[in-house]
């Protein structure tokens, strides 16, 4: 299985375009919001430097566009759009990985200020 990770400080967050081409590949639209504004935006008119919101295009439906440490890192649309976009698809202080781990393991993404490794999961208690 692989998995998408952040492999520097700063902190895992997928680039504008890399969003859009998952949402594409999921058979969808993608709408871009600056934080706090009602305007929507053009893929061309966003950029890696700024926070920004997504939304999908038919509804209101709210998607993280940083795409947070809780989404499934081993999705395969994501996967494969880091894969093809290499460097373009690092966002924000971002310089995405992908590392492959046995298909039976449980995993869970630890990190370090943004650095991420992956663990499999074990019980723990305090």
């Amino acid at each position: 299985m692989k998995v998408v990770i952040n492999s520097c400080y700063g902190g895992f967050s997928l680039s504008p375009l890399a969003i859009s081409e998952i949402v594409k590949r999921k058979g969808r639209d993608v709408r871009f919001f600056k934080f706090r504004d009602t305007t929507p935006l053009t893929l061309e008119q966003v950029n890696n430097e700024d926070y920004y919101t997504a939304h999908y295009a038919d509804n209101l439906e709210c998607m993280n566009l940083s795409f947070g440490s809780d989404s499934d890192r081993s999705d395969p649309d994501v996967v494969a759009v880091v894969e093809k976009l290499g460097k373009a698809a690092n966002g924000n202080c971002a310089k995405l990985g992908i590392v492959e781990i046995p298909d039976d393991i449980e995993y869970e993404i630890h990190d370090y200020d943004g650095m991420e490794s992956i663990h499999e999961k074990h019980r723990s208690w305090s």
